[in-house]
């Protein structure tokens, strides 16, 4: 048997409309009145109409986080979604997941049709891999209240500042005394189109030219499996590089096993440092810039109330500074070494030519 509010102003000895405004945590009562309600709506198992109060209240205190399904898709950080969770509770919000395909993203009444369908006041929508272009502009147009985590649209989007780490990620090498830095991205499949790709490349080269340096650029779009034989060609002149910045961990934990195979130490010989990914691989803390999950979650809820309570109006996206460096795969050059294999190599090329005359 359902129980009513009548049920528990009886118990209580209250009116009607004071159990219910201490249930909703509105007027001025004692707190033992008030602990007196809750207690007996918990011994009779009283539980609120949400669809009544959404009624009266004309929200339903409720957002949805949209899950694409598509086979681009990449999947999102649980770090991500416990930021999300942290904002929600200190708004006194709830959460529940909404899975959809791109052919009900793409649809410019959709957003209206999920509020209607789950009952939400607002959506933050998980675009984590290729957007299609379709999407991309329901994501800057639309007047639904909507955030999305990880776009390139101007509007209404929450995503990591890419190129201030590329170009971050190069100048910690820079004033450790390192000139020949390479940048590598290995990237296959969804992360290969993503945006954020060209992004990291760009403050690379840009610290680059900035140090009046060259650039050494190893792009390729590799599976797995090839990562490994590939990178050797890094290592097969004597101008190489004494460091490098990558793309990622899918990039950094090849390049460093293929340099310890070849000989190289690292940090002793070689520095790494990747833009997000783990720190841990190997054997060695490799030293990256942390992805900002947690307050790309915080700021996406953030944008999400600005827009509900400014009447769905566009809001500027958002960029989000990565994490400070940590990790011990980078140390500063040492000129000792890099003379030494100078001095063999030109005694090589002496020996070389000596053989020459003397046949």
């Amino acid at each position: 048997m359902r129980v009513r509010l009548a049920d528990i102003a009886e118990k209580v000895n209250l009116s009607k409309m004071a159990v219910s405004q201490i249930i909703q945590g509105t007027g001025s009562f004692r707190p033992e009145t008030r602990e007196r309600v809750l207690e007996m709506s918990r011994t009779l198992g009283y539980h609120v109409n949400q669809a009544a109060r959404a009624m009266r209240k004309g929200s339903f205190d409720t957002i949805g986080l949209v899950i694409r399904d598509e086979s681009f898709h990449i999947d999102m950080p649980a770090t991500i979604i416990k930021g999300i969770a942290a904002e929600l509770y200190k708004n006194g919000l709830k959460l529940i997941l909404v899975q959809a395909t791109n052919d009900v993203l793409n649809n410019k009444n959709s957003m209206v049709g999920i509020s209607s369908s789950y009952m939400v006041d607002g959506l933050i929508v998980n675009c984590w891999g290729t957007i299609p272009d379709e999407l991309r502009e329901i994501a800057d147009k639309t007047a639904f209240p909507a955030s999305w985590i990880n776009t390139d649209s101007p509007h209404n989007s929450v995503r990591p500042d890419d190129k201030g780490a590329g170009r971050i990620a190069t100048e910690y090498l820079l004033h450790m005394g390192h000139r020949k830095i390479g940048y590598v991205d290995c990237s296959a499949g969804p992360a290969a189109g993503h945006f954020s790709s060209p992004e990291r490349l760009s403050g690379y080269i840009d610290a680059m030219k900035a140090a009046g340096l060259p650039c050494r650029i190893f792009s390729r779009n590799l599976d797995r499996e090839k990562r490994f034989e590939e990178l050797s060609e890094l290592f097969s002149n004597a101008g190489q590089a004494t460091a490098f910045v990558t793309n990622g961990d899918f990039a950094a934990q090849p390049l460093i096993l293929r340099a310890m195979s070849l000989g190289f130490k690292v940090p002793e010989d070689l520095s790494v440092i990747c833009i997000g990914g783990t720190t841990s691989s190997l054997g060695i803390s490799i030293t990256n810039l942390p992805f900002p999950e947690i307050e790309i979650g915080s700021m996406s809820v953030k944008m999400l109330l600005g827009r509900i309570s400014k009447k769905n109006c566009p809001l500027p996206s958002i960029l989000i500074p990565f994490g400070e460096i940590n990790g011990k795969s980078c140390a500063p050059p040492h000129p000792a070494k890099r003379m030494i294999k100078q001095i063999l190599k030109m005694k090589k090329e002496e020996m070389t030519c000596l053989k020459r005359k003397l046949i």
